[in-house]
């Protein structure tokens, strides 16, 4: 656990223990200390017969399940012995040491839970369904999914009609940083040609469309030695990267989610001892990518557009997220990367302003940033016309910070952070997805 994450637990442990915390914060502060401190989840879907157990091989970095056994519902977690448990329909349930999936196919389970003390799985918890042709199975099979889930990836051959329409009824916040995956594209007769096509399919509605040839993926890390050149060829690698850049993305949310909280009620922080041995909760402002940006202001008020700008810190996405962004001008990306790095520095300054005149000082220096980063873009993007969306976003934050500074509300100053963590999101994952131009 990095150091980051480890003071805002104890800034999260703090603030429960004063008692200070309104219920609904003292909730919130609970279940994001809990997916703090937890793997993060990840399940491996799709239709039968789509590769999904051997990218489970790869992702826990061992054999799970032996091929030709099939299971109802896998769920794989860190254990400090290997152990398989399953549940039976009426909720009774039976073990064994190790891990036994032919023993637990011909116990007519429905649910397969299996543990095993593996790296990988201190950092991630994994979970295989499979789903059926039928439509109501399959949303029932989402259903479950989304709940159960902070990265889901789909295994396909052609992502046809029915499994579009499954994955549309998924929730945006899963959908937008999803996988869609071809696991066995060595069988097919035109490997590019069937990647063509996913993409084409699917490239709106996942984060990102890959293909892997599993054996191979498999085969390369076979033994202590990884044969880097063989993995990176069969997918294998891009596939783990993209697992990789997820996870972290999921919790530095997690961990602005639980810094704004803290930021909201310092006094809960205060009023407790400092834990022995903890250092002092800072909160920073983390890298992360953006979410939408603020409609302006003059089509709502600002406690209305700042309350779905708090409830919407961890979600990803949006349509214009999804759009595939214009090309830019190296001299573009270098604006973009510095407008990240000055809103993540004036985020942490202000995030720690004291003193009486904390709210005007704060909603000051927010609006006098915002003002110089506008006209920043407005003067780039005459030389790039591909910066116009970046500028509408920051045009619609600075009208919504003005608002604010105008309204002048008792958390004024909180919610000027929150829009510039937003603002410097949505940045962020532009630059995760926009090509340099030619």
């Amino acid at each position: 656990m990095n150091a980051a994450v480890t003071e805002t637990l104890t800034g999260l442990d703090r603030a429960l223990a004063s008692g200070l915390l309104p219920s609904k914060a003292s909730d919130l502060a609970r279940s994001l200390r809990a997916r703090l401190a937890a793997p993060i989840r990840v399940t491996v879907m799709g239709l039968p017969d789509t590769g999904k157990s051997r990218v489970i091989d790869l992702l826990a970095g061992d054999s799970i399940v032996p091929e030709g056994v099939r299971l109802p519902a896998l769920r794989l977690k860190y254990g400090e012995f290997a152990m398989t448990r399953i549940t039976r329909p009426d909720g009774s349930t039976e073990e064994q040491a190790g891990l036994d999936g032919a023993w637990a196919a011909g116990r007519r389970a429905v649910m397969v839970d299996m543990e095993a003390p593996l790296p990988a799985l201190k950092r991630i918890t994994l979970m295989e369904i499979g789903i059926g042709l039928g439509r109501i199975e399959q949303a029932r099979a989402c259903a479950w999914a989304a709940k159960q889930s902070e990265l889901i990836i789909w295994c396909t051959r052609d992502f046809g009609a029915p499994e579009q329409a499954a994955w549309a009824t998924m929730p945006d916040a899963i959908r937008d940083q999803a996988i869609l995956l071809r696991p066995k594209i060595d069988l097919s007769p035109n490997p590019a040609a069937a990647l063509d096509r996913a993409h084409r399919l699917a490239q709106d509605d996942f984060e990102r469309v890959l293909a892997i040839d599993t054996p191979r993926a498999l085969a390369a890390r076979q033994g202590a030695e990884v044969d880097r050149a063989e993995f990176k060829a069969s997918g294998g690698q891009s596939l783990i990267a993209a697992v990789l850049k997820v996870m972290d993305r999921t919790r530095q949310g997690y961990l602005d989610r639980a810094d704004l909280l803290l930021a909201r009620h310092p006094e809960a922080i205060e009023a407790v001892a400092p834990i022995a041995r903890a250092t002092p909760v800072v909160l920073v402002a983390r890298v992360a990518p953006a979410t939408p940006a603020p409609a302006p202001a003059a089509a709502r008020s600002s406690s209305d557009a700042v309350a779905k700008l708090l409830n919407s810190v961890v979600s990803q996405g949006g349509d214009a997220a999804k759009a595939p962004a214009p090309a830019l001008s190296e001299a573009s990306l270098d604006l973009l990367r510095d407008a990240v790095t000055r809103l993540r520095s004036v985020g942490t300054e202000l995030s720690q302003t004291e003193g009486k005149f904390r709210r005007t000082a704060m909603l000051d220096r927010s609006v006098e940033e915002i003002v110089e980063l506008e006209e920043r873009i407005a003067d780039a993007q005459e030389d790039d016309p591909a910066l116009s969306r970046a500028h509408e976003d920051v045009q619609a934050a600075l009208d919504l910070i003005q608002l604010i500074q105008i309204e002048n509300a008792p958390q004024a100053a909180d919610d000027a952070v929150v829009l510039m963590l937003q603002l410097r999101r949505r940045f962020d994952r532009w630059l995760d997805r926009t090509p340099v131009a030619a």
